[in-house]
C-alpha cells in the first residue's frame, strides 16, 4: 500500500530539525529494587518478562511458524527517564505549533532472544525494555541496525523504489503474555513542484503474534 504525502515547504529561519519541538530526556540510574518516580521498580516488572514465550508468528500471506522469545534483563542497566516536551522559540519569538507527547518511563537494558522454527530469525538482540506502569512493558528492535542471523532480509519486502527504509520488531509484555509485530516502511522522495513537495510511503507488514 502506498501513501502520497504532500508537504508544504516553509522557512524555519535557519533552524535545523533538531531545534524544533522535541522530547528532552533526563536519566537517573536506579538499583533493581529501587522505585522511580512512577512508583515501581525493575524487579516489579520482571514477572511480565521472566517466562520463555512460545507464540505463533502469523505472516502477511497467512502462513505461520512457531516463534520463541524471551527477554533477559541486565539489572545493572536500569534507569528512570524523565521526559519533557521542549518548544524552542523561532525567529520573532514564535513557537512551532506541533504537539509533542513525552512519556516518563522506567527502562531496563538486556537482550531479546527471538527465533522462529522456519529459520527466518535465529537471534539474540540487544534492546531496552520500557514501561510507563507496572502492567505493561514494551521493547523495540531496529532490524536495520541489528541484522538477523536467520534468513530474514528486509530488502526483500519493498515492492517499489525507495530512498530510505525502516524495519523492526515491536514486542509487548503483559499479564496475558506477549504480542507484537515485525514491520517497517519505506519513503521515496517524489520531488517538488514549487512550494509543494511530495513523497510516497509503503507499509511493510511482515508478521505479527498475539
Amino acid at each position: 500500500m502506498f501513501l502520497i504525502l504532500s508537504l508544504l515547504a516553509c522557512d524555519l529561519g535557519g533552524k535545523t530539525e533538531d531545534e524544533g519541538p522535541h522530547c528532552e530526556d533526563t536519566r537517573s540510574p536506579l538499583a533493581a529494587e529501587e522505585a522511580g518516580a512512577l512508583g515501581f521498580s525493575a524487579n516489579d516488572l520482571l514477572p511480565l518478562v521472566e517466562a520463555d514465550f512460545t507464540e505463533t508468528l502469523l505472516y502477511k500471506d497467512q502462513s505461520s511458524t512457531v516463534l520463541s522469545l524471551s527477554f533477559t534483563p541486565d539489572l545493572t542497566a536500569v534507569e528512570f527517564v524523565d521526559s519533557e516536551a521542549v518548544y524552542p522559540e523561532t525567529e520573532g519569538g514564535m513557537t512551532t505549533d506541533i504537539g509533542v507527547i513525552c512519556d516518563d518511563r522506567l527502562e531496563i537494558g538486556g537482550t531479546l532472544s527471538f527465533s522462529t522454527e522456519d529459520g527466518l530469525f535465529a537471534d539474540v538482540f540487544s534492546g531496552v525494555l520500557s514501561a510507563m506502569d507496572v502492567t505493561t512493558a514494551s521493547l523495540n528492535i531496529d532490524l536495520m541496525d541489528q541484522p538477523s542471523a536467520g534468513t530474514f532480509d528486509p530488502e526483500s519486502y519493498p515492492t517499489d523504489v525507495y530512498d530510505s527504509m525502516s524495519m523492526g520488531i515491536s514486542a509487548v509484555f503483559n499479564a496475558d503474555g506477549s504480542n507484537g509485530t515485525v514491520a517497517g516502511s519505506t519513503l521515496h522522495d517524489e520531488g517538488c513542484d514549487g512550494d509543494i513537495c511530495s513523497a510516497s510511503s509503503e507499509q511493510l507488514d511482515v508478521g505479527s503474534w498475539e
